[in-house]
């Protein structure tokens, strides 16, 4: 038992001896650990929004972000009526992830395409766009959720997430997507600059140069659906926002952006799993993992913040 619990009574120290002396034997690879599988959901995770979130940060589209974390609500209510209506009615059936999921993805496409509707059919301003489409579909979510959440297993978990049940499916989802999007960010590199900074050269480059503005809103769509299960709706939105801002403070292109918040990512991952292991060991006080990471983003901008603020 001991064995498959390698971080139990670990220390803050120890907990980095540990890692080390895994990753130099190969046992991290071979038999993860529950505080390994965190760190890697949460360095996926953050690596995703290092990458996403710096072409939405430089496309000043940091708030469809926001609009598509709080509409997945609505993907909740989707997944609970995708199961049979009769288990509905049934506490002791829970709703499926893959139905989770589905809907998940289903309505971070509806936002997607609600706002491009607003924006560029109806003329409305992309905040007041933004700003609709949020509060028809967040209401629309809560209202469900509301209604359902007596009768099935609609909890709060699927609004906050809980890192600390992550298992090896929910690593290889989070790894595979995080993969998958860092790869499209780098063919498509010059493509996304364009977009940013020169969307006319571009449109005279590639004829469907709003292409590159659907295939972002899909990156973001597929990063909240990919860690609703582990992370809940919060914690994605936290990384998304706060992972770019700091990287841009310390980077003079997107490129080191990208660098930048990858390497936070990894740091952050590491630190954070080391002190909620810490408090639980050293306190008795259980921490999540995904809260003790966001205060550390936020300490990391906050220690940040004078130095780069006199230079």
């Amino acid at each position: 038992m001991v064995a498959s619990l390698p971080y139990c009574q670990a220390d803050f120290f120890d907990f980095f001896s540990i890692l080390l002396g895994r990753l130099l034997s190969g046992a991290f690879f071979q038999d993860m650990a529950a505080d390994e599988m965190q760190m890697v959901c949460l360095a996926s995770l953050g690596c995703l929004s290092a990458y996403v979130g710096s072409l939405l940060y430089l496309s000043r589209m940091t708030m469809l972000a926001n609009t598509v974390s709080h509409t997945s609500l609505v993907g909740i209510v989707i997944g609970t009526l995708v199961t049979a209506p009769s288990r509905l009615e049934e506490w002791h059936h829970p709703v499926s992830s893959q139905a989770i999921l589905i809907g998940a993805c289903v309505s971070a496409g509806l936002t997607a395409a609600l706002t491009h509707v607003f924006r560029n059919r109806l003329k409305i301003r992309e905040d007041a766009s933004l700003a609709l489409v949020f509060s028809i579909l967040f209401a629309l979510g809560v209202a469900g959720v509301s209604l359902f959440w007596g009768n099935s297993h609609v909890g709060l978990d699927l609004v906050m997430g809980n890192l600390e049940l992550v298992t090896f499916p929910d690593v290889a989802l989070l790894s595979g997507v995080a993969g998958i999007n860092v790869l499209i960010c780098l063919l498509l590199r010059r493509g996304f600059i364009a977009f940013i900074f020169d969307q006319e050269l571009l449109s005279c480059w590639f004829r469907y140069s709003s292409l590159f503005e659907a295939l972002l809103l899909f990156q973001v769509a597929l990063i909240v659906t990919a860690s609703l299960r582990v992370m809940g709706l919060f914690l994605p939105l936290a990384y998304l926002v706060g992972i770019p801002m700091w990287s841009r403070s310390v980077s003079n292109c997107v490129a080191d952006m990208w660098k930048n918040g990858a390497l936070l990512s990894v740091f952050l991952s590491v630190l954070s799993v080391a002190l909620a292991r810490a408090c639980l060991t050293s306190f008795d006080l259980a921490l999540s993992s995904s809260g003790v990471s966001i205060v550390c983003l936020l300490s990391v901008h906050l220690l940040s913040w004078p130095v780069f603020r006199a230079s």
